[in-house]
């Protein structure tokens, strides 16, 4: 997963993914979560595998972590998104759009039809 249940606890709350996921239960249902995580990764990665190698591998490129927790928010609100939710996964779709489009590089990814350093700077013996 792009961003796991504790680093989206951090960036929203306990509070709230306790309300999000526990359905009234008090505690945070951790297959709820999961589910919406899953979703937002595979989107995240339609938008993206003509152009960089997916899934991401660690270090996960933070843009990428940003956008899986505004999708994966947004996915856990969806039967009643607040309007800075909505917000939020436009400003993450449209950052994809941006990064698809060429006009946004995400550092440390490994483009499509690209080698990383380390695979692109091996030794012929002559």
């Amino acid at each position: 997963m792009y961003i796991d249940e504790d680093q989206f606890q951090v960036i929203f709350g306990t509070p709230e993914i306790t309300q999000l996921t526990g359905r009234g239960s008090g505690s945070i249902d951790s297959d709820v979560y999961d589910a919406a995580a899953k979703r937002a990764d595979a989107l995240i990665n339609d938008y993206l595998r003509s152009f960089y190698e997916v899934p991401f591998t660690n270090p996960i490129p933070s843009t990428i972590i940003n956008i899986a927790s505004a999708i994966t928010r947004y996915e856990l609100y969806s039967l009643d998104p607040r309007e800075s939710v909505t917000e939020l996964y436009k400003e993450a779709l449209a950052m994809l759009e941006r990064i698809a489009n060429g006009k946004l590089d995400l550092l440390g990814a490994v483009k499509i039809g690209t080698t990383n350093k380390s695979s692109s700077t091996k030794l012929r013996r002559v």
